[in-house]
């Protein structure tokens, strides 16, 4: 799962990604100050996804900021009933981001995702923070949704592949996002979607799932794999890192030819 060369641990992203090309306002600013979350996980292992979503966001005339002193989203501890770590994660990522005076708050990772939107939830009893958790709550949207909501730039370059695309639990059931990636992705050049059969069937990771329960989880991956391939696509694009990893492993556990990519990823080719 670690970055086959280079850095064991990748450096940061930049503080700050300033709006760019013509979609920014043309009396100079920002469209919308964007937060973006980069994850514990995902500052590692999506660093590359992070930062193609900054550029996109920026490219579409908001100015991202990446906070260094974000914390983990508290999903792992959420999941794992250490709820107290989770409220501590949680009042510190609402600080960080209210301090930063942002318009949204975004992640790449729809695990996280579905946790920043559950801290109203969280922290409901929390006293002082109740408030607090609400407001950050009703600004916390997945990193489609806001590249929809602004606008994307038009196309650079035809992506010529065809894919599935697979809708992550966490994305699709958890936060009720279905139709922004799709949209997206359906105005890139090139790009062939297929219909993928069970499109909303979990593929196994489903957050700690596959550590808990690894042989219902390969079972879950097998299928998937099996519909990905009767859609007759060696591509497939899920808007989530567990999904990801685990398909990935998954496929070349069983000797199966799979790329997986998000939808970031597809984006950033054809319009930066």
């Amino acid at each position: 799962m670690l970055p086959e060369d280079g850095a064991m641990w990748p450096a940061d992203l930049p503080a700050r990604f300033a709006p760019t090309g013509r979609s920014s306002p043309p009396t100079g600013g920002a469209k919308m100050r964007v937060g973006l979350l980069p994850g514990c996980v995902g500052s590692v292992l999506y660093r590359e996804v992070n930062k193609k979503a900054a550029e996109l966001l920026a490219a579409c005339g908001a100015e991202v900021v990446v906070p260094a002193e974000a914390a983990c989203c508290g999903a792992i501890h959420q999941h794992n009933a250490r709820r107290d770590e989770a409220r501590l994660l949680a009042r510190r990522n609402i600080a960080v981001f209210r301090r930063l005076g942002v318009d949204r708050v975004v992640s790449t990772i729809a695990g996280c995702g579905a946790m920043l939107r559950e801290y109203d939830v969280l922290l409901r009893d929390d006293g002082g923070w109740t408030a607090p958790a609400g407001r950050f709550v009703q600004g916390v949207r997945d990193v489609s949704e806001v590249l929809l909501e602004l606008g994307m730039p038009p196309a650079k370059r035809a992506v010529e592949r065809s894919a599935v695309y697979h809708d992550a639990c966490h994305l699709a059931h958890a936060q009720g996002v279905t139709t922004a990636p799709r949209v997206l992705l359906g105005r890139v050049p090139g790009l062939r979607l297929l219909d993928l059969a069970e499109s909303d069937i979990c593929c196994g990771a489903a957050g700690t799932y596959n550590l808990t329960q690894p042989r219902m989880a390969s079972d879950l991956a097998r299928r998937k794999l099996d519909r990905i391939a009767a859609a007759g696509a060696s591509v497939c694009i899920a808007g989530n890192l567990g999904c990801a990893l685990h398909l990935r492993g998954e496929a070349m556990a069983a000797g199966r030819e799979l790329e997986v990519l998000h939808p970031v990823e597809v984006l950033h080719e054809a319009m930066v």
